[in-house]
């Protein structure tokens, strides 16, 4: 018995079996594609806050979910995000909002001044959908904003974008997933400048 078990291992180790692991070169993704044009608000006066966004579990995490069918979730192996996707929109998200023109100022943590306005934000949903229709990346974005001086909520809304993705790979889908992420800002731009 010790001596199959002995071939066994030898016959492994000459057929160029090894423990050693695979080395597989994973590459990474920006989400950087703010929106070209936004709606613009009468000049402001007052300073908004714009906290990094929380973000639902399954997508708080540098990995790229995928889905190919309904209740489901997977990740990609060989690409994954630069950052979390919080930390990469939370910069867009002050660039929309200053392209807007509708505030002062528009700051992120670490801020320690006076600020009138917060907008809150949560990533409900980043995944690439290749279930039964056409594959799509789907952004699902929640934002709040409150005014802090009054304690009221002026906006509370949740954006829903579906962009097409033209190929079955992962640049068509981070494509995809950079110009959904743009109009859901664009289309939170427009929200906010008509909640003020």
């Amino acid at each position: 018995m010790r001596i199959a078990r002995a071939a066994l291992v030898a016959a492994a180790v000459a057929s160029g079996c090894s423990l050693t692991p695979v080395q597989v070169e994973v590459r990474t993704a920006l989400i950087e594609q703010a929106p070209a044009k936004v709606a613009q608000g009468k000049p402001g006066r007052a300073t908004l806050l714009v906290p990094v966004p929380l973000t639902a579990p399954a997508y708080d995490t540098t990995r790229i979910a995928y889905a190919t069918a309904p209740h489901e979730i997977a990740y990609y192996a060989r690409v994954e995000w630069a950052r979390r996707p919080a930390l990469m929109i939370q910069p867009l998200l002050v660039k929309t909002m200053r392209d807007t023109h509708a505030f002062a100022a528009v700051e992120a943590p670490p801020y320690l001044d006076r600020y009138r306005y917060a907008l809150h934000t949560e990533i409900r949903e980043l995944m690439m959908d290749f279930g039964a229709g056409a594959p799509a990346a789907r952004l699902v974005l929640h934002a709040r904003l409150a005014d802090e001086d009054s304690g009221r909520t002026l906006l509370d809304r949740e954006i829903a974008v579906a962009e097409p993705i033209a190929a079955r790979t992962p640049e068509a889908a981070i494509a995809a997933a950079n110009a959904a992420g743009a109009k859901a800002l664009e289309q939170l731009a427009g929200e906010v400048v008509a909640a003020l």
